[in-house]
């Protein structure tokens, strides 16, 4: 959610979208 420009594949444990 906070970096969209990263292709969405797996939600963190923190429930944020994107994975760093």
């Amino acid at each position: 959610a906070i970096e969209e420009e990263m292709l969405v594949e797996e939600i963190s444990i923190d429930g944020m979208c994107g994975v760093y």
